[in-house]
């Protein structure tokens, strides 16, 4: 979305200018706290593009980007200061002359440099409001004809390092239960299961005929904690909570970590207990404490985004280390995150981009939209637009909305690659058939080469 504002703003790009949509667009990403919209829109106001010149709201949305490290931003809120400056000395018939004279009498100041800018968000593109001389979705989709695939490289995870000497006592902090389930999304119970389960909690392989013999016993009947916890597997898997519970809490009371972890997702969700997140996050610490990467990367996530405890990037930035050491993929992209924010860490987008690329380089779409970011310049100066083309189409060609977008704009615009309005038109059909509201204001504005692209997809 600021990215689009930005592009509106421009002239001299295969883009048309338009302020009214650069406006609209940067209004949802100052309203979502991108950095870049809020910048955007904020100059909007200083200037009058697009909108009426109101200084009041200019110093409002130039000081929130300016807060998050913005330093175009800051470079506008002194020119704003000398504007007050000069309305209050400005005689009233000067005023009325340069009121007259309009917008383009204001200096026409790039929101960044000459460079494309992108924006920073890893969801999906779900603008509020009605966009202007907005069209209907085209219903028909194109042939699966496209440009040709870049397979992502493949790298295997690292190996679990020994863990590093813990911070000075973590105390979890006393939450207030409640009743309500989280609102954060994780990954399926099944999932977890099998993606985060530590090595050494996998019994060996046994036919068939052997593990019926083995469970032959009653669920919580056997000591050891990984025969309970596969029982406790199975019996979450078939809507036994009650009982898979006790399963957990029995290996979890002997040390086991996976059932530790397990344990404390089932207090978060109150899954066969009452839902109490000061029990969740203790059983994550544990857990954590016992080197379960999952464990670890749920318990940094929390103090990433202050959920069930205090904010603290310290201890957010431990234990998604930690997590990340032994190759969370989820890990790797959320330190990505921690140090772009800038938040409750100094941001720093090299190390972001170390952090997005291990990811990205996995396959993670998430990481490789941020890393083609990171290459685009995060709205200010593009560092390489043969690695920004090259991060976002990977990103793209599994299925993100907004490098789908991004990657339609570079092909149109010939930035990182060839211009080629064939491919661009293929990605903005892909974005737009996610409902994406953007690429079918930009098919809208192409109808003709659109219709013309569908009828040679048929052929």
């Amino acid at each position: 979305e600021g990215t689009l504002a930005f592009l509106y703003s421009l002239e001299g790009i295969d883009i048309e200018q338009d302020l009214e949509r650069s406006r609209f667009w940067a209004e949802k990403a100052a309203e979502a706290g991108d950095r870049l919209g809020q910048r955007i829109l904020g100059e909007a106001y200083l200037y009058g593009r697009g909108v009426e010149k109101d200084l009041g709201k200019a110093e409002t949305w130039l000081g929130k980007a300016a807060a998050r490290g913005d330093e175009p931003a800051k470079k506008d809120l002194k020119e704003l200061e000398a504007e007050k400056i000069k309305s209050r000395t400005q005689s009233a018939p000067e005023k009325k002359a340069e009121e007259k004279a309009g917008p383009e009498a204001a200096p026409v100041k790039a929101a960044v440099s000459e460079n494309t800018p992108s924006q920073k968000a890893p969801a999906a593109v779900k603008p509020a409001g009605t966009m202007p001389a907005k069209a209907e979705a085209p219903k028909e989709r194109p042939a699966e004809e496209k440009p040709a695939k870049e397979e992502a490289p493949k790298e295997k995870p690292a190996k679990e390092e020994a863990p590093k000497e813990k911070p000075a006592e973590e105390k979890p902090e006393k939450v207030e239960a409640s009743k309500e389930k989280p609102a954060e999304e994780r990954p399926a119970r099944a999932e977890v299961s099998r993606l985060e389960k530590p090595a050494e909690s996998k019994a060996p392989a046994e036919a068939p005929a052997a593990k019926r013999e083995e469970k032959g016993k009653e669920a919580g009947e056997t000591d050891d904690p990984r025969k309970l916890t596969a029982q406790a597997d199975d019996l979450y898997d078939k809507g036994e909570y009650p009982q898979a519970f006790a399963c957990y809490r029995k290996a979890a009371e002997q040390g086991y970590p996976y059932a530790q972890f397990n344990l404390g997702l089932m207090y978060e969700m109150g899954k066969g207990v009452a839902q109490d997140n000061n029990e969740a996050v203790r059983y994550y610490r544990l857990a954590a404490e016992a080197g379960d990467p999952g464990a670890q990367r749920m318990l940094g996530g929390m103090y990433f985004i202050g959920k069930f405890v205090e904010k603290d990037g310290k201890k957010a930035e431990y234990w998604l280390e930690k997590s990340a050491a032994s190759g969370n993929t989820t890990a790797e992209y959320l330190l990505g995150l921690l140090y772009i924010e800038g938040d409750i860490l100094p941001a720093d987008e090299d190390r972001a981009a170390s952090w997005f690329r291990k990811a990205a380089e996995k396959g993670h779409k998430e990481s490789q939209y941020q890393l083609g970011s990171y290459y685009f310049g995060f709205g200010k100066e593009i560092r390489d637009r043969a690695e920004a083309c090259k991060w976002y189409r990977k990103a793209a060609e599994q299925g993100h909305p907004e490098a789908q977008v991004m990657t339609g704009i570079l092909y149109e615009s010939g930035i990182g690659t060839k211009r080629d309005r064939d491919a661009a038109l293929y990605w903005f059909d892909k974005a737009a058939g996610q409902g994406v509201e953007a690429a079918k204001d930009w098919l809208d504005k192409h109808k003709l080469a659109y219709s013309l692209y569908k009828r040679k997809q048929k052929r």
